[in-house]
């Protein structure tokens, strides 16, 4: 399988082929290998996010600022992912 077959799938599909499902996926060595550095780079992109999040929305933070729907921050003014999420249901 191709690298960009590989880079297309679901997470779940990842998780299932990382966790050596041989009936679904007949992976070659370098198959796995390939599915293993996808999912360590999805992982290493969502703990980078986590990072950033983290950092705009620590209350000490005077210089980050994230520019949102007034009502939102209204409803969740202890939570910046509260509020991010708010909006996202907008």
């Amino acid at each position: 399988m191709d690298k960009q077959k590989i880079a297309e799938m679901s997470d779940e599909e990842l998780l299932s082929a990382h966790n050596n499902d041989q009936d679904f996926y007949p992976w070659t060595a370098m198959d796995r290998l390939t599915v293993h550095t996808e999912l360590a780079a999805r992982l290493q992109r969502g703990t980078d996010d986590t990072r950033r999040l983290d950092w705009l929305a620590d209350t000490r933070n005077t210089i980050g600022n994230v520019q949102l729907p007034t009502k939102c921050v209204e409803k969740n003014l202890s939570s910046l992912r509260d509020a991010i999420d708010s909006a996202m249901l907008l």
